[in-house]
């Protein structure tokens, strides 16, 4: 999978999962991700594996940077997206 588009899906779902209602309608912000989380759920098992394996990372990457906001987030993710080994 293009690294770009993965990191442009994880922010934006950073972006509709952390911001409050000052920013976002938390109503729409929960329909997309839903949406997102319904797209998502039918990549095949090679691009799946390759999502996974590249929010882990990611998610390695805020903590060694001290963020352990979004290393928490990330690492949550998969299973909050049902990508999750399994699901």
């Amino acid at each position: 999978m293009n690294e770009a588009l993965m990191q442009a899906v994880v922010d934006a779902v950073a972006f509709l999962a952390l911001s409050d209602d000052t920013v976002v309608d938390q109503d729409a912000a929960l329909q997309q991700l839903e949406h997102m989380s319904s797209v998502l759920g039918g990549l095949g098992p090679v691009e799946r594996a390759a999502f996974l394996a590249f929010v882990a990372a990611r998610a390695r990457q805020a903590h060694d940077d001290g963020d352990q906001e979004r290393s928490e987030f990330l690492r949550a993710l998969p299973e909050q997206l049902g990508l999750a080994d399994g699901e």
